[in-house]
This record gives structure tokens, sequence and C-alpha cells, in this order.
């Protein structure tokens, strides 16, 4: 268990201030989320959305002072849930260090141009294509009298509009699901990060009716969407409202058990979507280290497969042996449950028929073999005997000794 680590209130101020939270916390082995909480229970403010932009690109900001706080001015934490599962290589760490200090090198920089002149192939088929639909979204969505006079709207607005106005344009564009006003800085966004990872060697495809980010076994789903909440206000789409706040999430394409997990970054208070984007390509470049090794273990994990696929079946065939013996035993003991109560059954009418027939001699009334009642009583005798199955089953005994030569 990695031991408690005390966080200073006045030295975690200097720290987020020099260096981006997400740095910071990477630092001590802690989630953005995990840090920005100890900052608040410490009463330390951190850097608002867009400072760091504005630092590199030369502009004048101002540092928030350090407020007076009548809470705690050390706090301890634990950063187990947050700490890598998996030990890092003496390999493994060096690989992520050069990847790491190649992201941080200026001329590496991906920053965002917003002039709309598209470099990116994906983008620009998008951005035409979001051209056309404002103005047929902006004709379809205005209100027109129908037949019966009630305002109606054409069914093409409501198939590309999401809840909070996002525009979705379906599986043969790139995954950019963003309101028109947040719709310049996202296709930025992905424009710059595209020709980036291709430079890095990374391929972007339509593939499967989703956006594909791949190098060699490498292959993961993009999406770029803008994040919106529901509020207390409003019914069905109009309950909903963009945040203006973006949001890229990768996901593994496919089911790979050796595959990368997912990748997030998004817009948060102490740092914009831009200044993770190299962050985010130096995840996706350190996915790809150890390709060879994983090729290995699939193909060794191939070689098991069929030898496990037949330990698998023979196992279901064991079990479906097993309970078909389970049942014919049930169906077996229920048969001569049955047996049983037939022929209980058979004896008290028997019995019955006794009793009749000493009523019968009672009175005095012929019961001989040649009389009426004789012979009704040993037709009625004959039928319980042809019905009980003491009889069949003594019967199939003997011919089972008869066929065995044992008899």
């Amino acid at each position: 268990m990695v031991a408690e680590i005390p966080f200073s209130r006045a030295v975690l101020y200097e720290e987020v201030w020099a260096d981006p939270l997400s740095a910071v916390s990477k630092r001590y082995g802690l989630s953005d989320n995990g840090l920005r909480k100890i900052c608040i229970k410490l009463g330390v403010p951190f850097p608002p959305v867009g400072y760091w932009a504005k630092l590199r690109s030369g502009q004048k900001v101002t540092r928030t002072p350090l407020p007076q706080h009548d809470g705690p001015t050390i706090v301890q934490a634990q950063p187990d849930l947050y700490t890598r599962r998996v030990a890092e290589s003496e390999i493994q760490a060096t690989h992520r260090g050069v990847i790491e200090s190649d992201e941080a090198r200026p001329e590496r920089h991906i920053a965002p141009v917003a002039d709309g002149e598209w470099r990116h192939r994906l983008i620009k088929g998008i951005a035409k294509r979001l051209n056309s639909i404002d103005q047929q979204i902006e004709v379809e969505s205005r209100p027109r009298k129908s037949e019966a006079g009630r305002p109606k709207f054409d069914r093409v607005a409501f198939k590309v509009t999401k809840p909070g106005g996002l525009l979705d344009m379906g599986p043969a564009y790139a995954a950019i699901v963003v309101t028109p006003a947040t719709r310049p800085r996202a296709l930025s966004i992905a424009d710059a990060f595209f020709v980036a990872l291709e430079a890095r060697g990374f391929k972007i495809t339509l593939r499967d009716d989703c956006t594909v980010i791949s190098c060699k076994d490498v292959v993961m789903q993009f999406r770029m969407s803008e994040m919106a909440e529901k509020s207390d206000k409003g019914v069905g789409y109009d309950g909903w409202h963009a945040l203006g706040r973006l949001r890229i999430t990768l996901r593994q394409h496919g089911y790979d058990r050796f595959g990368p997990p997912d990748m997030r970054a998004r817009d948060e208070a102490d740092g914009s979507l831009e200044e993770q984007l190299n962050e985010l390509a130096g995840r996706l470049r350190r996915a790809v280290f150890g390709y060879e090794k994983r090729e290995l273990a699939r193909k060794a994990d191939s070689e098991w497969a069929p030898r496990e696929e037949a330990l698998r079946q023979q196992k279901a065939w064991h079990e479906q042996m097993a309970s078909e013996a389970a049942h014919r035993e049930k169906v077996a003991i229920e048969a001569v449950f049955a047996e049983a109560d037939l022929s209980e059954a058979l004896d008290r009418r028997r019995h019955y028929l006794d009793r009749l027939e000493g009523v019968a001699r009672e009175r005095g009334i012929d019961v001989s073999g040649q009389s009426s009642v004789g012979l009704w009583l040993a037709w009625a005798r004959a039928a319980c005997d042809s019905r009980d199955p003491r009889f069949a089953r003594v019967d199939s005994f003997t011919s089972s000794a008869v066929r065995s030569g044992s008899v």
C-alpha cells in the first residue's frame, strides 16, 4: 500500500500555478479530479480555463492570490486508487519519459488554428456538410401550416439534432457532435489533432460506422462532443442545454484484451482541451509501445484457444451427459411413484368389489360365476388387473430374463 502523502496548502498553491493541474496530479500519482478535490479542501485556487494558453502566447496573466482559509493547512491523501496497477518496467518508464519529453518540445506543440483553412480531409468533409446543413435546418425548422392548420416541422431537422442542439452528422463523417456555436473551435481542435497524429504515424479513417485512430495493433474509436446537461425546465430536447465545453473520448475499437484502456480529455476549470492534446497524443504513442510483445501474446493466445475450446466443449458434453442422466433418473423415480400410486388405487377398487360381493351374499343374491352379479364382478376385477402396473412390471423382468438366457 502506498503511504499517505502530506499536501501543504502553501506548497500546493505554488505548484498548481507553476504547472498545469494535470501535470501536478501525475507527479503525485493522483487523478486530476483527485488533486482538484484536495485544492478545494485546502482552499487553494487554481488557474482558470485558458490561463496556460494565454501564458504560452505571451499574453499578460495574473495569479489569483492565496486567500484566507479557516480550514486545514495540511491534508493527507493516499493515491492508491490512482497509481498504476502494474508497475512500469525500466524500459517502459524510459520510453514514457522519451515520449513526454518529445511532446513537450515547442515545435511539437499541437496548436489549433481557427481560420477555417482545414488541412485534414475528414474535417474538410464534415465542415462542408455542416455549412450546407445549417441552411437546411434553418429552413426546415420553421413552423409551417399543415392541412389541419397546426404547425409542423420537417423530419430532417430532428434527424441530425441531439439534446441541447448538438448536431450529429452520422457515420459518414468524423464523429464531432457539437452545437453551431462551438463548431469552429471543435473543428480546429480536431483538425490539428488529426494532422498531428498522422505526422506521428497514426491513421485516421472512417470504419464500421465510426471514426478510427489506428497504428499497428492500437485501434481506437474517436469521438468529440460538447457536454450538455438537463435542466429542471423544459420537456424532451427542450430540457437540455449545451455547456460549451468539449471532450474527446477514445475507446478501444472491438474487444482485445491486450488493447489499451479508454482515454479521455475534456475542458476543465484549470485547463482547456487544447492544452491536453499533446498529452493525449503521448498516451496514444505509449499505447503502441510493446507491439511485438503483444503480438507474441496474441499468437500464444490463439494457439491455446483451440485447446481451450476443446476443453470447454468436453466439459459441456460431460455436463450435458450428467444432466441427461439426472433427468432420466428423475423420470424413472417419478414413474415408480406413479406406478405405486396407481397400484394402490386399484387395490382400493378391488377392496370395494370385495365389499360389494359381501353385501350381495348377505342379501341372498347369487354371486356365482354364472350369475349376472358374478359375471360383473369378474369383469370388474379383470379390469383392475389389466390396469395394475405390477403385472406389467413383473412381465418385463421375466421377458428380460428369457432374452438374456438366464431362465
